[in-house]
């Protein structure tokens, strides 16, 4: 009886392997995208095997097949009959509320959206957006009012849930209780995405109808999440009552564009209130214009004038400003001047970075020995003794006065690593990344997915309810890669993983996202794994395949399509992506950069307009073939003015085209660690350093090099 029914399943035994057959002609029409045989072969298993069908999650690959075979009706029928199934709900919700909001049944869209945000599933955040904008662009103040009312339970979401509601309350006519939340919102002046849309918001029912101090305070607020069109509208009014309200119109117009009138609000901003307490950080900002716009002379003029009247931070800053403007303008004893003070300060920190500056401009001109002194010096200091930077230019230094072994030393200790410094080294020196392997590399293995063999084991976890190890054996990696940092242990057995070793498991979850096209997760486990690496490890001495697991490219077609359109390196923009949305399509900054290639509105307006795209809204950036098209046109306009020098490119990207080009003019020519040490902005400089690390991986693993618009990476 055992045996019969065994072989009614389709299961093999004694040489009977029709079911084997069977599953693996589906997975192999499934793998191929041929969703149309997938389905047709699976009907068939149902109807001639149908305990083997029930063995194992097939139902929901049908399902799925389906769906991907725009056969929309009836795989809605398939995801609907798994909903009790609680192994597989998580995975049936959102294709049934998306399937339901494609044909237009509008309460079981939302019905199905609440159900799934009941619960704590995986990409929580982006569903709740997703349903909240489904029903707000439903006009349905009902259906929004309940979908906020359930996403408010969560307590990360609460500011987002007020948002919809008081946009529900809209829709419902009830203006006062809306305005009223949007006050509530704004009150706290939390520097995020709600405050900014509640701030719109405001602005739609009131207008200008406020106080003037209401519109100086929205206003700042306004700038301070980046709507600089709306701080704009409020300030203008109100920039002449004082010396702050006139310093955010001044910077609010900058970061509009509006050079000229930036530095007209200024200057009439200084000269009306001159014994204002803010004067000198007014006319800090003052100069940051010209600096920024290029005008080193003036910048200098005013950079001057600060170090000279000034106090605190302000002067300090200024005085370094003051040398980079000079350095800027080839009058280096004028710069080396500047930082006279500095160099034997007090203050450890100030001290240090003023003889990294002072080192590298006599590095610069020449005066190979005292530059040395300054790097020795600054690394004796107890926060810049291991300071990386330093022992390069420590390294360069004694290669110029002919200390070649000492050099290479340096140079030498400071390649065996994976980062930006790393690299640097092994160029300046020609040593190839490190490839021999140690035991830590070669214990690591891409995780064996399960097969045939292991079918009793499977099909007991799934009726136990780990449903992971079936849905793997099925290719269904999207479904799978949803709770992959849940794997239970036997499921880590069974993929013949050893879960003592955290790199295993750092790139077992890599590897498997990877395969589900959820290649943020995949990122956060890669980046986890080297942050994680022992030093004596390089990345280099893994395999290929492990270092594709660790470094994938994802919308391989969208990117290399426009890269080719506008003969751009794919891995260039490939790792601009990796660093700015570690390839999350729905990610959002504080800036309210969306997407991919994280693109700020107005940039991706003015972007969409040059490309004649029709139609476009700002909600489009969160597809990825829009957000890849205007991404790699950004990264094509910023090319054609600094060249295919993959630290400039990735500078003037993240900290804008006017601070790339004063980083450019404030080093030395051609020289990669001098313009990274010269950008001041914290955030830029890791962003800068971390994209040519991306780069030079990803043109080693998949090979290659820049070949873009203005020739090789060497060009200034």
């Amino acid at each position: 009886m055992v045996l019969f029914l065994l072989h009614a399943a389709g299961i093999a035994v004694g040489g009977d392997t029709t079911g084997i057959d069977l599953h693996n002609a589906i997975l192999a029409a499934f793998d191929n995208g041929n969703y149309a045989e997938t389905v047709r072969l699976l009907t068939r298993m149902k109807a001639e095997q149908p305990l083997r069908y029930g063995q194992f999650p097939y139902a929901l690959l049908h399902a799925h097949s389906l769906a991907m075979a725009s056969n929309f009706r009836e795989a809605y029928s398939v995801y609907e009959g798994l909903v009790s199934d609680k192994r597989l709900t998580p995975f049936v919700l959102l294709p049934l509320a998306r399937i339901a909001a494609q044909q237009g049944v509008v309460n079981t869209a939302v019905q199905h959206y609440q159900e799934f945000l009941r619960h704590a599933y995986p990409d929580y955040v982006t569903v709740a957006r997703e349903a909240l904008d489904y029903c707000r662009q439903l006009k349905r103040a009902d259906l929004l009012y309940s979908t906020a009312k359930v996403v408010q339970k969560s307590s990360t979401l609460d500011r987002l849930a007020q948002l919809y509601l008081g946009r529900s309350y809209i829709l419902s006519g009830d203006r006062e209780l809306a305005r009223n939340l949007f006050l509530s919102l704004i009150a706290l002046n939390k520097k995020d995405d709600v405050t900014n849309f509640a701030l719109a918001e405001l602005d739609l029912l009131e207008g200008t109808q406020i106080s003037s101090l209401e519109k100086q305070r929205r206003g700042k607020l306004a700038y301070e999440v980046w709507n600089f069109e709306l701080a704009r509208k409020y300030l203008e009014p109100v920039a002449s009552q004082s010396m702050d309200n006139g310093l955010y119109y001044a910077r609010t117009l900058y970061f509009l564009g509006e050079v000229e009138e930036s530095r007209k609000a200024f200057q009439s901003t200084l000269d009306a209130w001159p014994n204002d307490p803010k004067y000198s950080y007014c006319l800090y900002q003052y100069a940051n214009v010209y600096f920024r716009e290029g005008d080193y002379s003036r910048a200098s003029e005013l950079y001057k004038e600060l170090k000279s009247s000034a106090t605190g931070e302000i002067q300090d800053t200024a005085a370094f400003k003051l040398s980079y403007s000079l350095r800027a303008q080839s009058r280096f004893p004028e710069a080396l001047e500047a930082l006279t003070s500095y160099t034997g300060s007090s203050n450890s920190i100030r001290r240090g970075e003023a003889l990294s500056l002072r080192g590298r401009i006599y590095f610069q001109t020449g005066r190979f020995q005292n530059a040395y002194a300054d790097f020795q010096t600054a690394l004796t200091l107890r926060r810049f003794q291991k300071n990386k930077e330093l022992i390069l230019w420590k390294a360069m230094a004694l290669a110029k006065l002919n200390h070649s072994a000492e050099a290479r030393s340096l140079l030498v200790s400071l390649a065996d690593g994976n980062d930006f410094y790393s690299d640097v080294a092994r160029e300046k020196i020609t040593l190839p990344a490190r490839t021999k392997e140690n035991g830590t590399s070669a214990t690591l293995e891409i995780p064996h997915l399960p097969d045939a063999g292991q079918e009793d084991q499977i099909t007991a976890l799934y009726a136990a309810g780990d449903a992971i190890p079936a849905l793997l054996y099925l290719h269904l990696y999207e479904e799978a890669s949803q709770n992959l940092p849940e794997l239970e242990r036997n499921t880590w057995r069974i993929l013949g993983v050893d879960e003592t070793s955290r790199l295993q498991k750092f790139l077992t979850i890599a590897f498997l996202a990877g395969l589900g096209k959820n290649y943020s997760t995949a990122t956060y486990y890669s980046e986890l794994f080297v942050k994680n690496m022992p030093q004596n490890l390089s990345l280099f001495s893994l395999s290929p395949e492990i270092l594709k697991a660790l470094f994938p490219f994802p919308f391989k077609n969208e990117v290399e399509r426009f890269s080719r359109e506008r003969q751009l390196d794919p891995f260039l923009v490939l790792s601009i992506m990796r660093q700015e949305s570690k390839f999350k399509t729905h990610a959002r900054s504080q800036a309210f950069a969306r997407g991919l290639m994280q693109i700020i509105p107005s940039t991706a307006s003015r972007l969409a307009s040059s490309l004649k795209l029709q139609d476009f809204s700002v909600d489009q950036l969160y597809l990825p073939e829009v957000n890849i098209n205007l991404g790699t046109k950004y990264v094509q306009d910023i090319i054609r003015e600094f060249g295919n020098r993959v630290e400039i490119v990735a500078a003037g990207y993240n900290g804008g085209e006017p601070n790339a080009r004063r980083w450019r003019d404030c080093s030395s020519p051609g020289e990669v660690l001098d313009f990274v040490s010269s950008i001041d902005f914290s955030e830029t400089k890791s962003y800068v350093m971390i994209v040519k690390s991306n780069y030079e991986l990803y043109r080693r693993i998949y090979g290659g090099g820049l070949t873009g618009l203005t020739g090789s990476s060497s060009q200034h």
